[in-house]
């Protein structure tokens, strides 16, 4: 299974959501491996180096520069998270056009976000077009507040949902994902058991043919 974190925005959390979902995966016994295809900040792929050097191991992570090097990365027998970079190129296009689910995290409440997912939307139908076939894609909301209702959340996001695009979840504004970028610590790490759940039903919502 292929699931790939993508949006043409910089720090909408896709790292901090990549590294995350890889571990709640592993932890559920799946095999999982991830691969980096940001080549201007390489988010996840320097988080599992920390985790290695504190002798934390069981996910492969490789940071991919080429086309050729994400080929032979393909090969896997297990789920393949991969973590794009803030941008619309062709290596991006070709990991979503192959892509089983996608994963677009932004923030509902930054205008900037909103203008940059409309975009997005724009290159998905151009992939969609030519894969011929919709790429089930689910829209997390990131960095929400921890007062805000579930409802004032899905108001937000309503407005873009429709048949092949899904609501995923929500992240709050924790610490212990902010942190988990510097540490290489991910929410299981920490007693921050509402993050962990945010994780994992985001999981149960991506993972269901499986």
């Amino acid at each position: 299974m292929i699931i790939t974190l993508a949006m043409i925005k910089g720090g909408v959390a896709k790292s901090t959501l990549c590294t995350n979902l890889a571990v709640s995966l592993s932890k559920e016994g799946h095999k999982v491996k991830v691969l980096d295809l940001d080549h201007k900040n390489k988010g996840s792929f320097n988080f599992f180096v920390k985790r290695q050097k504190k002798g934390i191991t069981g996910i492969q992570c490789q940071a991919i520069y080429s086309a050729d090097e994400l080929s032979e990365a393909m090969d896997y027998e297990g789920i393949l998270l991969i973590d794009t970079g803030a941008f619309d190129d062709d290596l991006t296009r070709a990991v979503i056009s192959i892509s089983d689910q996608l994963v677009v995290p932004f923030n509902p409440r930054s205008d900037k976000d909103a203008e940059a997912f409309m975009s997005f939307l724009d290159t998905l139908g151009e992939i969609e077009t030519i894969r011929e076939q919709a790429v089930p894609t689910h829209l997390v909301a990131t960095m929400i507040h921890p007062l805000r209702s579930t409802k004032q959340i899905t108001d937000d996001i309503d407005p873009i949902i429709n048949g092949n695009i899904l609501f995923g979840g929500i992240m709050t504004r924790r610490a212990s994902y902010e942190n988990s970028g510097f540490d290489g610590n991910s929410v299981f790490d920490t007693r921050d058991y509402k993050a962990q759940n945010e994780i994992m039903r985001l999981c149960e919502k991506i993972t269901k043919e499986i």
